[in-house]
């Protein structure tokens, strides 16, 4: 079961719910998916598998709008395709079948997870998350999750878990807030079974960029903690959650009756950095200011903003990773004092925060028309040794 939102116009969220062990018509575990009105309880769509054990309704799931019409849409597993799997996505203003999406791999029971991500490539239409925990490499199954292009169905990208043991990746998911600064939507994937450090069944949960399909951040649990059985973040265009992301962590197989419930931990990710705008005309000009808001710890400390490419990398820092790729431009901004630039450098206030400004001429950046730029802000402790990093952020120029 999941909520769909409010596709009958009473402004009330709806929900569709999966039976994917129903007989309809004596087509044995067939399947039946039904979307009942929020306000109550009243059928509004409802679908019936055509083959026994096709299991429609495996997994259901609300998608936002997919499709642009302002309404929004929905999808169902089957397993009509065998166990490769596969996704109906249908119109939350209609109830008919936009498209359907099957698995491309044998067994990878493509559909296992079906999550509501946003718009994270900009053409309007609110993108899918989907889970093929069983997908394999030679004879292992480490599991894998699609991130699907909700107006077309084509795959934005791929992402695989560990080859060398069957991580299962793909069970869980959601979509989540911006993490590294683009200014679009990222993902974030459970694995209950992953094994970190060495460490046996300590679970995972790991985030990705929705630019390019990167890794940016992960976290583990403790051992036989199994983190990630469940993750849950605010919906898209919800800023009054005072988190980012709920992990519910369980220690797996606990037999039946076992006092212990788990655990549901509440994290926030702060960047300490922010961009605006984003992107700026090469012709025309204009300012770009960086707002630099580190904890108060930092407060009084020294900070510098500081640049690289667009390519993703690290660059450790007398012990600190700092999210930015090694190249000249790093070298010059450490080094150097590059133009245009007001209060690059300096010292953070009590509340532990600056502002940078950027100022272009017209014309001045024409040159880099269509290139991206990465920049990070780090603080100096008492010592002059960096303290602490802040997230990327990361600045297009337009023609």
């Amino acid at each position: 079961m999941d909520r769909v939102g409010d596709v009958n116009g009473d402004a009330i969220d709806d929900f569709i719910v999966g039976a994917h062990q129903a007989t309809p018509y004596l087509n044995t575990e067939a399947g039946e998916v039904g979307v009942f009105s929020g306000l109550d309880g009243s059928l509004i769509y409802h679908y019936e598998g055509g083959y026994p054990y096709e299991t429609l309704g495996r997994q259901v799931g609300g998608l936002g709008d997919v499709n642009g019409d302002g309404v929004p849409d929905f999808a169902a597993m089957d397993l009509a395709s065998g166990s490769r799997g596969a996704v109906n996505v249908a119109s939350g203003a209609t109830g008919e079948i936009l498209y359907r999406i099957e698995g491309t791999v044998h067994g990878e029971m493509f559909g296992s997870m079906l999550e509501e991500v946003g718009d994270t490539n900009i053409d309007g239409c609110s993108d899918i998350l989907v889970g093929a925990p069983w997908y394999p490499v030679g004879q292992e199954h480490p599991g894998a999750a699609y991130l699907i292009s909700g107006l077309d169905g084509s795959i934005i990208h791929l992402v695989i878990g560990d080859c060398e043991i069957n991580s299962f990746l793909g069970e869980r998911g959601t979509g989540i807030k911006d993490l590294d600064g683009d200014g679009l939507r990222d993902f974030a994937i459970g694995d209950t079974s992953a094994d970190v450090n060495q460490v046996r069944n300590t679970g995972a949960v790991y985030f990705y960029s929705s630019r390019d399909g990167a890794l940016i951040h992960q976290m583990a649990g403790q051992q036989s903690e199994g983190m990630g059985w469940s993750i849950s973040a605010p919906p898209p265009g919800r800023t009054d959650f005072p988190w980012d992301v709920l992990i519910y962590t369980r220690p797996p197989d606990l037999p039946p009756g076992d006092p212990n419930p788990g655990a549901i931990g509440a994290f926030s990710f702060d960047p300490f950095l922010q961009i605006s705008p984003n992107r700026i005309s090469a012709a025309e000009g204009g300012a770009v200011v960086f707002q630099h808001d580190f904890p108060d710890s930092q407060a009084g400390l020294e900070y510098r903003l500081l640049m690289s490419t667009a390519e993703r990398g690290v660059t450790t820092y007398s012990g600190l990773d700092l999210p930015l790729a090694p190249s000249w431009q790093l070298k010059e901004f450490a080094y150097g004092q590059p133009a245009g630039f007001t209060d690059r450098t300096g010292f953070l206030d009590s509340q532990g925060r600056a502002k940078t400004t950027l100022g272009l001429l017209p014309g001045t950046a024409l040159p880099v028309v269509g290139y991206s730029f990465t920049f990070a802000s780090v603080t100096l402790d008492l010592n002059g040794q960096p303290s602490l990093s802040s997230a990327p952020v990361y600045l297009t120029i337009d023609p």
